[in-house]
Protein backbone atom coordinates (compact mmCIF):
# COMPACT_ATOMS: atom_id res chain seq x y z
CA UNK A 1 0.00 0.00 0.00
CA UNK A 2 1.01 3.58 -0.74
CA UNK A 3 1.56 7.01 1.26
CA UNK A 4 -1.70 7.78 0.77
CA UNK A 5 -3.49 4.37 1.88
CA UNK A 6 -1.70 4.92 5.48
CA UNK A 7 -2.01 8.76 5.74
CA UNK A 8 -6.14 8.78 5.34
CA UNK A 9 -6.14 5.86 7.92
CA UNK A 10 -3.97 8.18 10.09
CA UNK A 11 -6.27 11.03 9.89
CA UNK A 12 -9.40 8.30 10.70
CA UNK A 13 -7.68 6.86 13.73
CA UNK A 14 -6.75 10.27 15.23
CA UNK A 15 -10.45 11.74 14.31
CA UNK A 16 -11.49 8.25 16.27
CA UNK A 17 -9.25 8.88 19.36
CA UNK A 18 -10.53 12.47 19.62
CA UNK A 19 -14.06 11.63 19.37
CA UNK A 20 -13.66 8.89 21.43
CA UNK A 21 -12.22 10.35 24.02
CA UNK A 22 -14.92 13.67 23.81
CA UNK A 23 -17.42 11.50 24.41
CA UNK A 24 -19.34 11.12 21.04
CA UNK A 25 -18.11 7.47 20.22
CA UNK A 26 -18.52 4.16 21.35
CA UNK A 27 -15.14 2.69 22.36
CA UNK A 28 -15.39 -0.23 19.18
CA UNK A 29 -16.73 2.62 16.54
CA UNK A 30 -12.90 3.15 15.40
CA UNK A 31 -11.67 -0.60 15.46
CA UNK A 32 -11.69 -1.35 11.79
CA UNK A 33 -9.78 1.81 10.87
CA UNK A 34 -7.26 1.12 13.75
CA UNK A 35 -7.20 -2.55 12.64
CA UNK A 36 -6.73 -2.01 9.06
CA UNK A 37 -3.43 0.80 10.11
CA UNK A 38 -2.10 -2.27 12.32
CA UNK A 39 -1.44 -4.22 8.78
CA UNK A 40 0.94 -1.72 8.36
CA UNK A 41 3.13 -4.10 10.21
CA UNK A 42 2.43 -7.50 8.11
CA UNK A 43 2.74 -4.85 4.79
CA UNK A 44 5.33 -6.56 2.48
CA UNK A 45 4.88 -3.96 0.22
CA UNK A 46 4.57 -0.81 2.09
CA UNK A 47 6.12 2.07 0.05
CA UNK A 48 5.41 5.08 2.68
CA UNK A 49 7.78 8.20 3.54
CA UNK A 50 9.45 7.92 7.12
CA UNK A 51 7.10 10.34 9.01
CA UNK A 52 3.94 8.81 7.86
CA UNK A 53 5.50 5.29 8.84
CA UNK A 54 6.35 6.71 12.28
CA UNK A 55 3.18 8.23 12.59
CA UNK A 56 1.69 4.83 11.84
CA UNK A 57 3.80 3.36 14.63
CA UNK A 58 3.33 5.38 17.21
CA UNK A 59 -0.69 4.53 16.63
CA UNK A 60 0.60 0.78 17.15
CA UNK A 61 1.71 1.46 20.60
CA UNK A 62 -0.43 4.84 21.72
CA UNK A 63 -3.76 4.88 20.26
CA UNK A 64 -6.61 3.81 22.56
CA UNK A 65 -6.28 -0.17 20.44
CA UNK A 66 -2.84 0.11 20.55
CA UNK A 67 -2.60 0.43 24.26
CA UNK A 68 -3.68 -3.45 24.09
CA UNK A 69 -2.02 -4.96 21.64
CA UNK A 70 1.53 -6.74 21.89
CA UNK A 71 4.14 -4.18 20.99
CA UNK A 72 6.55 -6.67 20.17
CA UNK A 73 5.29 -6.78 16.78
CA UNK A 74 5.55 -2.99 16.48
CA UNK A 75 9.13 -2.73 17.98
CA UNK A 76 10.47 -5.87 15.80
CA UNK A 77 8.86 -4.20 12.23
CA UNK A 78 10.85 -0.93 13.62
CA UNK A 79 14.28 -2.74 13.72
CA UNK A 80 13.56 -4.49 10.36
CA UNK A 81 13.20 -1.19 9.24
CA UNK A 82 15.75 0.38 10.38
CA UNK A 83 18.11 -2.38 9.29
CA UNK A 84 16.90 -1.79 6.00
CA UNK A 85 17.11 2.10 5.88
CA UNK A 86 20.68 1.85 6.53
CA UNK A 87 21.13 0.15 3.36
CA UNK A 88 20.28 3.37 1.17
CA UNK A 89 22.03 6.30 1.89
CA UNK A 90 19.14 8.33 0.46
CA UNK A 91 16.84 7.16 2.93
CA UNK A 92 18.87 6.70 6.16
CA UNK A 93 19.05 10.08 7.10
CA UNK A 94 15.70 10.98 6.54
CA UNK A 95 14.39 7.71 8.17
CA UNK A 96 16.93 8.05 11.05
CA UNK A 97 15.06 12.00 11.77
CA UNK A 98 11.94 10.18 12.58
CA UNK A 99 13.18 7.45 14.39
CA UNK A 100 14.82 10.11 16.62
CA UNK A 101 11.23 11.91 17.10
CA UNK A 102 9.82 9.06 17.92
CA UNK A 103 11.85 7.69 20.73
CA UNK A 104 12.14 11.14 21.68
CA UNK A 105 7.76 10.68 21.90
CA UNK A 106 6.81 7.40 22.76
CA UNK A 107 7.07 6.29 26.23
CA UNK A 108 6.59 2.64 25.76
CA UNK A 109 10.25 -0.40 26.54
CA UNK A 110 11.39 -2.51 23.95
CA UNK A 111 9.36 -5.68 25.09
CA UNK A 112 11.95 -8.00 23.92
CA UNK A 113 15.38 -8.04 24.69
CA UNK A 114 16.15 -9.74 21.35
CA UNK A 115 14.70 -7.05 19.34
CA UNK A 116 16.31 -4.06 21.90
CA UNK A 117 19.45 -5.53 20.58
CA UNK A 118 18.85 -5.62 16.95
CA UNK A 119 18.00 -1.77 17.46
CA UNK A 120 21.48 -1.43 19.08
CA UNK A 121 23.37 -2.82 16.55
CA UNK A 122 21.80 -0.75 13.85
CA UNK A 123 22.35 2.08 15.83
CA UNK A 124 25.98 1.27 16.60
CA UNK A 125 26.70 -0.17 12.49
CA UNK A 126 25.50 3.06 11.67
CA UNK A 127 27.62 5.00 14.21
CA UNK A 128 24.72 7.17 15.44
CA UNK A 129 25.19 7.74 19.07
CA UNK A 130 22.02 10.21 19.73
CA UNK A 131 19.82 6.99 18.62
CA UNK A 132 21.76 4.50 20.55
CA UNK A 133 21.48 6.79 23.47
CA UNK A 134 17.74 7.30 23.37
CA UNK A 135 17.19 3.37 22.94
CA UNK A 136 18.65 3.71 26.41
CA UNK A 137 15.61 5.16 27.27
CA UNK A 138 13.23 2.47 25.86
CA UNK A 139 15.01 -0.39 27.76
CA UNK A 140 13.44 -3.98 28.83
CA UNK A 141 14.59 -3.45 31.86
CA UNK A 142 14.40 -1.01 34.27
CA UNK A 143 16.78 0.30 36.67
CA UNK A 144 14.63 0.15 39.92
CA UNK A 145 16.84 -1.92 42.67
CA UNK A 146 21.14 -1.31 42.88
CA UNK A 147 20.90 -4.81 44.32
CA UNK A 148 19.12 -6.45 41.45
CA UNK A 149 21.69 -5.20 39.15
CA UNK A 150 24.32 -7.28 40.13
CA UNK A 151 21.58 -10.25 38.78
CA UNK A 152 20.77 -8.23 35.41
CA UNK A 153 24.65 -7.24 34.44
CA UNK A 154 25.26 -11.19 35.12
CA UNK A 155 22.10 -12.50 32.97
CA UNK A 156 22.54 -9.44 30.31
CA UNK A 157 25.97 -8.62 29.84
CA UNK A 158 25.63 -6.95 26.63
CA UNK A 159 23.03 -4.70 27.92
CA UNK A 160 25.42 -4.31 30.86
CA UNK A 161 28.21 -3.30 28.39
CA UNK A 162 25.24 -0.67 26.92
CA UNK A 163 24.35 1.02 30.55
CA UNK A 164 27.98 1.32 31.51
CA UNK A 165 29.17 2.59 28.08
CA UNK A 166 26.13 4.86 27.64
CA UNK A 167 25.33 6.22 30.99
CA UNK A 168 26.72 7.57 34.25
CA UNK A 169 25.85 4.48 35.59
CA UNK A 170 29.20 2.57 37.31
CA UNK A 171 28.65 -1.02 39.05
CA UNK A 172 31.73 -2.40 40.71
CA UNK A 173 30.46 -6.13 39.76
CA UNK A 174 31.05 -5.89 35.82
CA UNK A 175 29.98 -9.25 33.82
CA UNK A 176 33.28 -11.47 33.46
CA UNK A 177 31.36 -12.50 29.67
CA UNK A 178 33.07 -12.76 26.46
CA UNK A 179 29.62 -10.39 24.85
CA UNK A 180 30.42 -7.71 27.62
CA UNK A 181 33.88 -7.14 26.58
CA UNK A 182 33.45 -7.50 22.78
CA UNK A 183 30.15 -5.50 22.91
CA UNK A 184 32.34 -2.49 24.60
CA UNK A 185 34.82 -2.44 21.57
CA UNK A 186 31.87 -1.68 19.43
CA UNK A 187 30.94 0.92 21.33
CA UNK A 188 34.27 2.30 21.60
CA UNK A 189 34.78 1.89 17.52
CA UNK A 190 31.47 3.89 17.43
CA UNK A 191 31.50 6.41 19.57
CA UNK A 192 35.32 6.32 21.44
CA UNK A 193 36.35 9.69 19.14
CA UNK A 194 32.69 11.22 20.97
CA UNK A 195 33.15 14.25 23.24
CA UNK A 196 32.69 13.52 26.85
CA UNK A 197 33.65 9.79 26.21
CA UNK A 198 35.99 9.58 29.03
CA UNK A 199 34.15 6.64 30.99
CA UNK A 200 33.65 4.72 27.62
CA UNK A 201 37.34 5.06 26.88
CA UNK A 202 38.33 4.35 30.10
CA UNK A 203 36.59 1.11 29.86
CA UNK A 204 37.44 -0.17 26.38
CA UNK A 205 41.13 0.33 28.09
CA UNK A 206 40.75 -1.84 30.98
CA UNK A 207 39.99 -4.71 28.35
CA UNK A 208 41.94 -3.82 25.56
Amino acid sequence: MDDKYYRDLIDKVNRNEKAMWGGTDEPNDGYEDFNQLWGILGDEDVNVAPKTYFEAMELCINSFFGTIQDHSHVWRNIATHYAEALKDEAQKQSFNTELERFLNDVQSAVPDMEIYYDLMHSAIEDGNFRIANLLINHSPIEIEDWDQLEDDYQNYPEWAAYIEGLTDISYDHLPDAPIFKETIKKLYSAFGNLPNMEKLNNLYHRYF
